[in-house]
């Protein structure tokens, strides 16, 4: 089918991918500032979080160096003074016992002294006397005494104890020199009172504080777990970690113990073979995070939509206005009756196919068609059968011409068909054929003998042709001559 009005669309559609590419970028930097400031924010509270159990860790360290010298001050002082009271018996001494009595009154009840013999039988102070005595022989504090290297303090599994039921560390001390008997003095640190200023420090609701051995041996744990207390932990994954620094913090997945992710931090203190550790729950620490994250991840979800939504409805107003463009396009270049162009846009084209032909060096031909005695249609028949005739026409015609082949209405019962790439003979070729189509045809309905005859005049371009307005006047000119001649014909 001939070509009739050339209407470019590609601005159209370049803008209309312009508008999403344009707001799926945009939705592409909100969403990637929102990723990036939401791991900013996560990771500066991950590290004041673990600033904070840092903090927390360094003070129940000092609280713990503290409590270690205030044993070995008290177990020191008890050696002195059985250095200094050679005469005395220590088990029936008044002064000796109230000693004991106030340096455990001093501690705050924490602190309970005790003399072993070299057998591991345990003599209690004044406040438990005629109290059966107790053999302790099995304890690791006791046996960790018994040899004569160098006097150092030993820190003992946490136990049951024998003389009063209750779980207490013990902490042992080998005498400088025996007497009647008496080999060491333990003093054993009341897990309950210990745990209490711990139980009220650490980071509730999955945090925790733990003493624990060098050799992974767990002294105390705040929330107090009975179960928990003296339990080997070396085989946990996380506890090598304790010894590849003096103080660190790390990630915990939990999977060796509760299940419950957790920052730990950690110090070591190597001259009393100890771990101090403080925990807090991971996701704990990072609500305030997830709550802000769940908050701007909606609004920016809710924005995405109202985005999404709103280029939906420009790119439907877009669409409305090219509709409406391609229409008025259309009414400035269509001829509204035939459909084909009209005489503005078919010279148009004109002017352009002929300036390429110029430049490949090719041919352009021109016919130049009228309606024979179409003012006698519409004087006979009415402007009604003289409008059918001119819209039925051009769709008849379009039957014998090529798909590059563009045709117009250039005013009235006039018509013009440009033929790109085409010489004289294969012009007058196709003149012929519309002609003999138009002689055949019955393009009204309303008049059913109505004949309908052309007359077309065929000019073609040459090198001395400077526009195609030259071509235009020779097949005027040919026209001319086909309906002085009798029309119904073809002139070239």
């Amino acid at each position: 089918m001939p070509h009739s009005v050339q209407i470019h669309h590609s601005a159209p559609s370049i803008l209309r991918r312009g508008l999403w590419l344009s707001m799926f970028a945009l939705l592409a930097v909100m969403w990637g500032l929102v990723l990036v400031f939401s791991g900013m924010y996560r990771d500066r509270l991950l590290a004041s979080s673990t600033r904070e159990l840092e903090q927390l860790n360094s003070v129940v360290t000092q609280h713990t160096l503290a409590l270690l010298k205030s044993v070995e001050t008290d177990l020191r002082v008890v050696d002195l003074w059985l250095q200094a009271h050679t005469g005395a018996d220590p088990l029936t001494d008044p002064t000796f016992l109230a000693l004991l009595a106030e340096l455990r009154r001093l501690s705050g009840d924490l602190i309970d002294l005790r003399l072993l013999s070299s057998d591991g039988t345990v003599h209690p102070g004044a406040e438990v006397a005629g109290s059966a005595l107790v053999n302790v022989s099995d304890r690791d504090y006791f046996k960790a005494q018994l040899g004569h290297g160098e006097r150092r303090l030993y820190i003992g599994s946490p136990v049951v104890r024998r003389t009063t039921g209750t779980w207490g560390i013990p902490i042992s001390w080998r005498l400088e020199n025996e007497r009647a008997g008496l080999k060491m003095v333990v003093a054993v640190v009341e897990l309950d009172r210990l745990i209490k200023p711990h139980e009220q420090w650490r980071l509730k609701e999955w945090g925790g504080l733990l003493l624990v051995r060098a050799d992974g041996r767990l002294l105390s744990r705040a929330p107090m777990d009975p179960a928990m207390l003296g339990k080997d932990v070396s085989g946990s994954p996380n506890f090598p970690r304790f010894h590849t620094a003096e103080r660190g913090h790390f990630e915990s997945d939990g999977r060796f113990s509760d299940g419950v992710r957790r920052i730990v931090s950690f110090e070591h203190l190597p001259d009393k073979s100890l771990f101090v550790v403080a925990t807090r729950g991971f996701d704990e620490a990072l609500e305030p995070y997830f709550a802000t994250r769940r908050l701007v991840f909606t609004v920016a979800g809710v924005l995405s939509v109202l985005a999404l939504a709103f280029a939906g409805f420009m790119h439907r107003i877009q669409r409305s206005l090219f509709k409406a463009q391609h229409h008025i396009q259309r009414l400035a270049m269509e001829d509204e009756l035939t459909g084909v162009m009209n005489r503005r846009a078919f010279f148009l084209q004109a002017g352009r196919e002929f300036a390429r032909v110029s430049r490949a060096k090719g041919r352009l031909s021109l016919l130049m068609m009228d309606i024979d005695h179409f003012k006698q249609i519409n004087d006979r028949h009415g402007h009604a059968v003289g409008d059918e005739v001119l819209a039925a026409l051009p769709a008849l015609w379009a039957q014998a011409l090529r798909r590059g082949d563009l045709l117009g209405r250039l005013g009235g019962e006039e018509f013009g068909v440009l033929l790109p790439d085409t010489g004289p003979e294969g012009a007058a070729e196709i003149a012929e054929r519309l002609r003999a189509l138009s002689a055949r045809s019955r393009p009204s309905s309303r008049v059913a003998a109505l004949e309908v005859t052309i007359s077309i005049g065929v000019a073609s371009s040459t090198p001395a042709d400077a526009d195609w307005q030259a071509i235009l006047a020779r097949a005027d000119a040919a026209l001319y001559r086909a309906k002085a001649t009798g029309r119904n014909r073809v002139e070239v």
